[in-house]
């Protein structure tokens, strides 16, 4: 259902901004972007106590799964932070 004037309903101002992170990561091959975009994801799913991968993933029903997903995410933006700083160093 559209509400107002807009044409596509209500602006999701997070959503496009991810949009600009992940365009901007792809044309300056970065990789912190895509780091932040993780740690927002994982960070969210923390205080909701559940996960979309695959599959639904609650920290209530699955909390070894839940955890090792969450672990993933933060690990994988260490990586890539890290990636990024030694590319940094390179030049």
């Amino acid at each position: 259902m559209v509400r107002g004037n807009a044409p596509f309903g209500r602006w999701r101002w997070r959503a496009l901004l991810g949009l600009a992170l992940v365009y901007t990561a792809i044309a300056l091959n970065l990789y912190s972007p895509w780091a932040a975009i993780l740690a927002w994801w994982a960070l969210a799913d923390i205080r909701r106590g559940e996960t979309w991968f695959m599959e639904r993933v609650t920290r209530a029903a699955n909390p070894f799964v839940y955890w090792l997903l969450m672990a993933s995410w933060l690990g994988l933006c260490v990586l890539m932070i890290g990636l990024d700083v030694m590319s940094l160093k390179e030049l």
